[in-house]
């Protein structure tokens, strides 16, 4: 194996067991999530996740496990509405499926919010490929276009501090959103990134490029 190759996967092997270390901590702070960030960046939106799994000899994409209320693309998400898709677990306490209405509900509506996801709420974690996993839209703000999970990766790592610090140009909806709301504890933003640290550490296609790259390079 050339030298090149073999420091390529000694790094995305540490920056997976980095991610590994945060996904386990009990309340981890936004520093240690911004910081998280840019493993993420490096690992899924530039690519080198997707690299290492080919290079060590695995086929097609690797799959990340997400709860099905999560795994698609949020297309049923309403205007008007702040939608946060969330899934972390901080303290023991894991939320989901975050719904912030601009006015009470109906009882019809409370009804059909309920009957939608309670076939769902307590379903097992899906495997989704890594490409639909990035693509995938949890954060909706009112009336504006969804963001991926690229975006809120890239946004955290290039805006809040990651790797850059942009005041400058910032998206003014999600500045508003992170002055005004909290899930347990944490901005919204924020506890999107520490989900995605969650769910990469706790899917099996993880674990198998760890253990391979731990095969191919010894005392890594």
């Amino acid at each position: 194996m050339e030298r090149t190759i073999r420091e390529f996967l000694d790094i995305v092997h540490e920056e997976i067991k980095d991610i590994v270390a945060v996904s386990v901590q009990d309340n981890p702070s936004y520093h240690t999530i911004r910081k998280v960030s840019v493993k993420l960046r490096f690992l899924l939106v530039e690519g080198n996740l997707q690299k290492a799994w080919k290079i060590v000899g695995f086929q097609k994409e690797p799959q990340i496990l997400v709860h099905p209320l999560l795994a698609g693309k949020g297309d049923h998400l309403k205007d008007g509405v702040i939608s946060i898709g969330g899934g972390a677990r901080i303290s023991g306490i894991q939320i989901m499926g975050i719904h912030i209405h601009h006015r009470a509900l109906s009882d019809e509506e409370i009804k059909a919010n309920y009957e939608r996801e309670k076939t769902i709420i307590n379903a097992l974690p899906v495997p989704i490929g890594l490409r639909a996993f990035l693509d995938g839209t949890p954060l909706k703000i009112g009336n504006y276009k969804p963001m991926t999970r690229r975006q809120i990766i890239k946004y955290v790592a290039n805006k809040l501090g990651g790797v850059h610090f942009d005041e400058k140009d910032r998206d003014q909806n999600v500045e508003l959103l992170r002055q005004q709301i909290r899930v347990l504890e944490q901005e919204p933003i924020y506890f999107e990134v520490l989900t995605y640290a969650q769910q990469i550490a706790e899917s099996p296609d993880i674990k198998r490029l760890l253990e391979k790259i731990e095969e191919l390079l010894p005392g890594c």
